[in-house]
C-alpha cells in the first residue's frame, strides 16, 4: 500500500513537473478592444490558405466604406509604421505595456501628426516606400 502510494505521487509530481515545462501561454482575457465603432465583422481569418501563402491576420469589414476611422486596440504607442506596395501597403504596430503587439494594414492614411512624420522621413530618406521604428512615446496611443 505505501510503495502503490509512493508510486502514484511520483507519477503525480513527474506530470506536474512536465506541464509547467510544456504549459500553453496564456493571454490576457478583455484587454484588447474591437479595434473600429462598427459592430464586429470578419473578412477573412487568420491561417486561410490562399493560392500561394497562409494568411496571416483578421481582415476586418468596414461596410464597403473607406476611411473608417481605426483604434487602437489597447493602449500603447505606435513603434513601427511601414508603407511598402504589395504587402500591407499602409501600415503600423502598435506596442503595448503587456508585451503584446497589435498590426494595423491596408490603412488608406495615417492620423495627420503621424502622416507629417512619415512625409518628413520619406522626403529625408528619398523614398515612398519605407519602413520606419518609431522612438517609444512618440506616438502614444489610448485604447
Amino acid at each position: 500500500m505505501i510503495r502503490y502510494f509512493f508510486i502514484s505521487l511520483l507519477l503525480l509530481i513527474s506530470i506536474g513537473s512536465y506541464s509547467q515545462l510544456y504549459k500553453q501561454p496564456t493571454y490576457p482575457q478583455y484587454y484588447f478592444r474591437w479595434p473600429t465603432d462598427l459592430p464586429p465583422d470578419i473578412v477573412a481569418n487568420m491561417g486561410e490558405l490562399r493560392s500561394n501563402h497562409w494568411h496571416m491576420g483578421l481582415d476586418i469589414r468596414t461596410q464597403q466604406v473607406v476611411n473608417k476611422r481605426v483604434l487602437a486596440a489597447a493602449d500603447g504607442y505606435i513603434s513601427f509604421v511601414g508603407i511598402k506596395p504589395m504587402s500591407y501597403g499602409r501600415w503600423l504596430i502598435i506596442t503595448h505595456p503587456n508585451g503584446f503587439s497589435t498590426l494595423y494594414g491596408h490603412l488608406n492614411a495615417f492620423e495627420p501628426k503621424l502622416e507629417a512624420y512619415i512625409t518628413e522621413q520619406q522626403h529625408k530618406n528619398e523614398s515612398w516606400e519605407m519602413e520606419l521604428e518609431i522612438p517609444e512615446g512618440r506616438f502614444p496611443k489610448k485604447g
